[in-house]
Order: C-alpha cells, then structure tokens, then sequence
C-alpha cells in the first residue's frame, strides 16, 4: 500500500514543507521511495532541494547504524550488544568519571545533526547540567561564534539575530554567503532563487560580496545587481569604508540620535578614517568605481539588508565582518526597522513578549587547560577540547549528531586523544569517521521516524511560524531516540530528565513538544489543528530597540571589536588564502555519500595553477603552517586569483589538517580560523603522493 505524509524537512534552518511517500508491504515494513515539495506549505511553495529529496536514501542508507556496538579501543572490532547492556555500562563508565574526576570529567559535543532534533537536544543537554558538567562544545563555535558575539557585544543578548525581511524593495547585500546552494547559514531561505527574485521584482536590488563567482553572485547578476569580488579575507575593508562614508554623509541622524551614544559614534569615526576609498580599493582589488556606486546605492535605498554566512564567519576577521554588517544597518537606520532587518522573536520563545534580561556578558573563565579561551553563551569552545582530553580534565565524550575528526582542527591530535577516554560515545545515524573509533556507537532515529517541531530553528526563519509533524515511519532495528537515550541514563544515575518526573517509557514525544510549546502562541494540540499545518506570523519590528538595547541605544563601539580592527588593519597581505565551500548536496557532514561522492578536491584559479604547473586533475601538496593535505585540484576561474576553496567537513581532503587548535584562534570566540588561511600549493607526482 502506497501512503503519502506531510512532514517538513530538518536537514538546515530553511524548514521547507515536504510530502513522504511511503510503500507499505503485506509483511509491515515500510520503505520511504520519496519526497517532493508541499504544494500548499505557505513558507516554502512546493520548493524542496537535493538534499530534501534525498532523505529517502539516508533513511536507507547502507551504512545506517542499525545496532548498539561497542569496542574496548579504538581499532579493534565493534562488537553488538543490547540496549541495557550498552546504557548499564556507559552508566557506571559515567558514575565513575564523576567520581573520580567530578562532574566537568564527562563532556558532550552536539553537532548539527541533532541541532534540529526538537526533543533529543533539550534532554541531552538536560543531561549534561544534571551531572553539574560545564564541558558543553557544539558546532556553533565551529563556524558561527561571531554572530552570537557581536549580536552580545553591540545589542546586549546574544540571542539576537537579524533576520532579511522577504518582502523588502531596499538594498539586499549578501557577504561570504551563498544561499543559493546553502539556503541560508542563519537565515533559512527555501526556495533561494525564487525568493531572490521577488526582491527584485518588488524593487529591491541584490549585491554580492564574495572572492568566489557563486551561484548565488551569477543569480544577481543576471538581475541587474553585481559582484563585488574582493581578495580574500579583505571584504570588511567595503564595509569599513562604507560606513566611515555613511557618517560623513548620509546616515540616518534621527535614528542614531535616537538609538546610539554620540561618543560611540566619534570612535567608530575616528578608528575608520584610516580606510579611504584609495585605501580599500587597493587593498580589496576592487575599482573605486565599483565602490562609489555602491556607496551611492546604499545611501538612496530605502533600507539596507546585510546577510552574512560561513564564508566571512570562519575566517580571522569574522567578527568585525559581523560588527561592521551590523554598523552599516545601524547608520541608514535598517535595523530592527520596516523596510531593514528584523529580529525574530520565535514562535515558541515569543521574546518581544518575554524579553530577555540584556546588556550581561556571557563570558565566564575558560577551562583549566586553556584559560585564555572564555566560555560564552553556555559552552566552551570547540578548540579547547582537545586540550582538555589531554590535561586528563575530561574522561569521557559524547559526540551526538556530528564528526569532531572531520570538523575540528588536528584530526590526528583529537583521534590520539579520544584513545585516552573511559568512553567515546557516538549517538548518530549513520556511520562517520568518529563513530569508527567509539567505543559506544548508539544509533540514533533519523528525522523520519521522530515528530518535531523546528527548534533550532525557531528565530532563523524568514517568518514568525512554526509547524508540527508527526514521525512518517516507526523506528525500525535498534533505533531510539536520542532523549529516550539519555533520560534512560539519567535514571540509572538517579536523575529524571522529563516532564512529571516520568519514566521514558511512559512519555511519547508529543508530551515533549507540548513542553516546549509553554511560551508559544498556540498549543500543540491547536498546533496540529491549524488548516495548513504550518502557523505563519508576520514579523515583528521595533521589540529590540523597545524592549532589549540596554538604555535604548546600540553599543556600537565594543571595545573588543575596536582592537580586533587596528590589528587587521596591520594585517600583511598573504600569496593564497584558502576559503570554504558549501556543496549542493551536502549539509555540513551531512548526506556525505548519498547526494555527493567526494568533496571535489581544491578549486583555484588558473592564473595561481599554471604559475605552479599545476593542471585540471593534478595530484597537489596543499599546506599550511599547521598540516598538509594531498586532493586533487580543479581549475575554476569563478575563483579569484589569490584563492583557493575547499569544501570543510570531509574526510578526503580534510580541510582541518591545515588549521591549528592552538595557534590561530580568536581571542575573543575561541574559534579556529578555517577561512583565510595562509597556505602553498605544490604539484606532486601522482606515482608517488601520500594521502
């Protein structure tokens, strides 16, 4: 029997309305044969990408994780066992770290692939409090720490995060982001190209920054925008520049009167002047041409809109990127303001109804083994784990829905590593590179089988809105979900980690979503009601500059940030920088061998190739001061000369070879830099390369 469910895709923050047809057999399996776009989702219009419609082949993936193993080490053969064999050891291994080490013994990672996991988030990290462990590390501090900062830093609470309005007739200026093929890094555009293009059909125009020609710069483009192809790493030099000229004239005088400190604004001033249009257009390799009539642009739009993503967020200079996009909005007076960006306050958080107690720093003391490297926002950065393996701090790691060894820096220090701990527990759904040296590998339910609300993703949609979907299929094998795996460890600790105190078999998920639902709009059971499934608000301006900026103005002159400028601004220029890439088919670690089969070696422009004898297909030498790696490279002029860009998260090339946990680290996030490296590209012989 063939039956078709609506659901809502949890792979990225795009949440876009999908319909699952599933084959029923006479003998009670069900296989998942595919997904299409929901016609009638009021958010996403039918639009569903690859990596939607491949979630039929990572349910079914042929290295699913279908039992519970374990290993004595790493490098000897997993071995199946029972569920309560498996928790009633991981139990005892925990009880005893605490013991003997205390609670910040025991550590957690949570990737992005328990991110949109709306019940198995909360209860896992409900865990880690409910041992008194600090260790928390999730991917946020991977590639993205400079938006909660600077959104701390300049607005007071870390939870804001602009947001583009899609119906906005101004200036739309996407830096370091694709969303074309990304969909948004944290605002979720589904449907990218469409959307892109109602811009600009209701009068706005779209301008890209970015060293790479992306589909995204080609898309505006084609529209009557432009592309702005700095060298890398230098696309805050524009928006310094822009800024410094908005000041002189044509910022918004009431709106910063209004909403920022007159002397925080003579030191942003002051510390721009430096950055002249000569300056810049050197430095950047872009025309003064170019420049002015994108200044000109921003000063005659009616609202100005700068969307960041991973391509400005991972490199040194991500935070004043970040600051610098904030100023630019802050000076014509776009932000939190009709006709600019917004903030979204979240269908389930309702924060312009419970605003949050702003203007406190999150920063506590690091940890021990690397005190320098604060703990912000609840958690420690990803670059100290490592670390504190070593130091023996910690003794036991959960990794939940990621990769350490393929997202983090130095994967053989972080592999030499986890061979050290009591237990290295993996909860996922399908086999990775971390998951082969655990020692516990508990397989987790896909999206499919689990109902869900967006979470995660709750104030990074382009809509107050939210949706409720029930699981399409039953878990099968030994999957379980990842709050039924921790709340049945908890209760061997004697801890309750669900609502009542129940145990987890008496709670189903529905109980769990109601529980989050406390502070929405709408309860669940109006939720599931609602004639469209989906519940679509429109945005809500002003709640921030009313309700959030301590005293009512913008801080717009951190001092952190102010520092973090005068040293780029001495920054020596470097011969080639590496910069990420994002992948069609791929989110982050992600449907790696279902929508695409290798990370397509390194991508450089054939004027920096043939300088190097390096050819399309040449086996190269990619090195830094940290590692080396040997891929394949490819020739694409969209790249500009002085760059080259490799896809993060893989494990052939493993771009985090070439970064370093300790040596190039922000001072402020803790964040390896994995954009803008330094790095040399050599030709090797293909008889004799070392992978």
């Amino acid at each position: 029997m063939i039956r078709e469910q609506r659901s809502f895709c949890r792979i990225c923050v795009a949440m876009c309305g999908i319909v699952v047809t599933v084959d029923e057999s006479e003998n009670g399996t069900s296989t998942v044969t595919k997904v299409r776009g929901d016609p009638d989702h009021p958010l996403s219009s039918g639009y569903t990408c690859t990596k939607g419609r491949a979630l039929p082949q990572y349910h079914h993936h042929p290295r699913r994780i279908d039992d519970v193993l374990r290993r004595d080490r790493p490098g000897t053969a997993a071995v199946a066992c029972g569920w309560g064999e498996a928790l009633d050891e991981v139990a005892t291994i925990v009880r005893e770290a605490v013991r003997d080490g205390g609670p910040d013994s025991v550590a957690a990672y949570f990737g992005s692939g328990i991110g949109f996991d709306s019940c198995g988030r909360p209860v896992a990290e409900r865990f880690l409090a409910s041992l008194g462990s600090q260790q928390k590390y999730t991917s946020m501090t991977v590639d993205t720490p400079c938006k909660p900062l600077v959104a701390e830093l300049v607005g007071g609470w870390s939870g804001l995060m602009p947001t583009l309005d899609p119906a906005t007739d101004g200036l739309v200026l996407f830096v370091g982001t694709n969303p074309v093929v990304s969909h948004g890094h944290s605002n979720g555009l589904s449907d990218p190209v469409q959307r892109i293009r109602r811009i600009t059909a209701s009068g706005g125009t779209v301008w890209v920054i970015d060293p790479r020609r992306t589909e995204t710069a080609t898309l505006a483009v084609s529209l009557g925008g432009q592309h702005l192809q700095p060298r890398p790493s230098t696309d805050w030099l524009i928006l310094a520049w822009l800024v410094r000229e908005l000041l002189a004239a044509g910022a918004d005088a009431a709106y910063l009167a209004a909403h920022t400190s007159a002397a925080d604004l003579d030191r942003v001033a002051a510390e721009l002047a430096p950055f002249t249009l000569e300056v810049v257009a050197r430095r950047t390799g872009i025309g003064p041409d170019q420049l002015r009539a994108l200044l000109e642009l921003v000063r005659s739009s009616p609202g100005v809109s700068v969307v960041t993503g991973t391509g400005t967020s991972m490199q040194q200079t991500a935070n004043i990127v970040e600051w610098l996009a904030w100023l630019v909005q802050i000076v014509t007076g776009s932000l939190d303001r009709d006709g600019g960006m917004w903030f979204n306050p979240g269908f389930l958080r309702q924060a312009h109804r419970f605003p949050p107690r702003a203007g406190r720093s999150s920063a506590t003391p690091g940890p021990a083994s690397r005190p320098e490297l604060a703990r912000r926002f609840g958690e420690i950065p990803c670059s100290a784990l490592v670390s504190e393996i070593e130091a023996g701090h910690i003794t036991v790691v959960f990794v939940v829905g990621g990769s350490p060894l393929t997202a983090f820096p130095e994967p053989d220090r972080l592999a030499a590593a986890f061979a050290r701990l009591r237990a290295l527990v993996v909860i996922d759904v399908v086999e990775n590179e971390t998951s082969a040296v655990a020692t516990h590998v508990l397989p987790a339910t896909d999206q499919l089988e689990r109902a869900d609300v967006p979470l995660v993703a709750d104030g990074l949609q382009l809509a107050v809105a939210s949706q409720y979907t029930a699981a399409i299929v039953a878990p099968t094998q030994q999957h379980r979900p990842v709050w039924w795996m921790f709340a049945e460890l908890a209760r061997r600790l004697g801890q309750s980690l669900l609502p009542g105190g129940k145990d987890p078999e008496e709670v189903t998920e529905d109980e769990l979503i109601a529980d989050l639902l406390g502070r929405a709009a709408m309860d669940l059971p109006s939720l599931r009601a609602h004639p469209t499934g989906v519940v679509v608000e429109e945005p809500v301006f002003g709640w921030v500059r009313e309700r959030v900026l301590p005293g009512g103005v913008w801080r717009v002159a951190p001092d952190g940030l102010v520092d973090q400028l005068r040293q780029a601004a001495t920054a020596e220029p470097t011969d080639l920088l590496l910069i990420p890439r994002r992948l069609p088919g791929t989110m982050n670690s992600q449907l790696r061998g279902v929508t695409a089969a290798g990370a397509w070696g390194i991508r450089l422009n054939p004027a920096d190739a043939g300088g190097r004898g390096i050819g399309e297909g040449s086996t190269v030498m990619v090195s830094s001061a940290a590692g080396a790696v040997t891929t394949v490279a490819a020739l694409d002029p969209r790249v500009q000369p002085g760059t080259a860009s490799m896809t993060h998260g893989w494990d052939d090339p493993n771009a985090g070879r070439l970064a370093s946990s300790t040596a190039g680290v922000d001072a402020l996030t803790g964040m390896v830099h994995l954009s803008g490296l330094p790095i040399r590209i050599s030709l090797l012989d293909p008889t004799t390369a070392q992978p």
